[in-house]
């Protein structure tokens, strides 16, 4: 029977950990591992995953330095045994169909590399679900929708997927980015022609809670930025170089207005500061 591994990286979210393991535990398909990696929290998350990994053995935890979600996640596809990967936040769960009904497809299918489910949001509470802000399995995903619609027309929670092992050969989250990582490992992913089924049920749940770091705008800019700017420096973009920039001066003039009225001078002079750098490397691009 084929194996699943599954990545939870923990960073100080011993008191939602729970959940997602128990999450994995209902499961209705019981081969899987999970790979629980602590990034230097400062509060009870060893307790909590000990406490967890010797009542059930196929919870195998490990403790690194603080070095960020990128590095934690990278460090678990190290330790991953399993043909299938699935990755699973702490703070985050699953569906107790989530992993039976994307195995029925990749065992089946020999040229799938990947399962994409739909999703519902919640709030600290995982039981006050409400519908996700898009369906994915009405969206067709490749390189280009990925680049050119992501955050605008929809986003992809890295746990709606369950890969094949060998679709991420090779590859990794970018580690010197806080944020948007994930739309970076996804463009590689399509660069290499994946080919993906969507299952149009909620099968992940993403939690909103007061510690996400998407609640923080002033290191979401900053990272968001810093992902344009790799994207354009190192993608080939050819033609779509245009419909990328325009996409990225949207992203930025849209929390510009947002901000108009906010107190926070600094911001907005930080997304100003940030649409002039964006302009500084979209010319430096045009006349090469």
């Amino acid at each position: 029977m084929a194996l699943i591994t599954v990545i939870t990286p923990c960073y100080n979210q011993a008191f939602f950990l729970p959940d997602a393991l128990r999450s994995l535990q209902e499961q209705t398909f019981q081969n899987w591992e999970c790979i629980v990696v602590n990034d230097g929290s400062t509060d009870d998350t060893e307790r909590v995953a000990l406490e967890w990994s010797e009542k059930d053995s196929r919870i195998k935890y490990f403790s690194k330095q603080n070095g960020g979600l990128s590095s934690t996640r990278n460090f678990g596809l190290r330790k991953a045994s399993g043909k299938y990967i699935q990755f699973l936040d702490a703070d985050d769960a699953l569906h107790e169909k989530k992993f039976q009904s994307a195995i029925s497809l990749l065992e089946n299918d020999d040229a799938l590399d990947l399962v994409i489910t739909d999703f519902v949001e919640s709030e600290e509470k995982l039981e006050n679900t409400y519908s996700s802000w898009c369906k994915l399995s009405d969206k067709k995903i490749s390189y280009e929708s990925i680049l050119l619609e992501w955050d605008s027309q929809f986003s992809i929670p890295i746990h709606c997927a369950l890969f094949r092992s060998t679709i991420l050969q090779g590859l990794g989250f970018n580690e010197k980015l806080k944020a948007k990582e994930d739309w970076l490992l996804w463009l590689e992913i399509f660069k290499r022609n994946a080919q993906c089924s969507l299952i149009a049920k909620p099968y992940a749940n993403y939690r909103h809670h007061a510690q996400a770091m998407t609640r923080n705008h002033d290191h979401m800019y900053e990272n968001v930025y810093e992902a344009y700017k790799y994207v354009a420096e190192n993608e080939k973009l050819g033609p779509l170089i245009y419909p990328f920039f325009h996409k990225v001066n949207a992203y930025w003039m849209k929390h510009l207005t947002k901000h108009m009225r906010d107190d926070r001078y600094r911001l907005r002079n930080e997304i100003a500061g940030s649409i002039k750098k964006v302009k500084k490397i979209f010319r430096s691009l045009v006349l090469k």
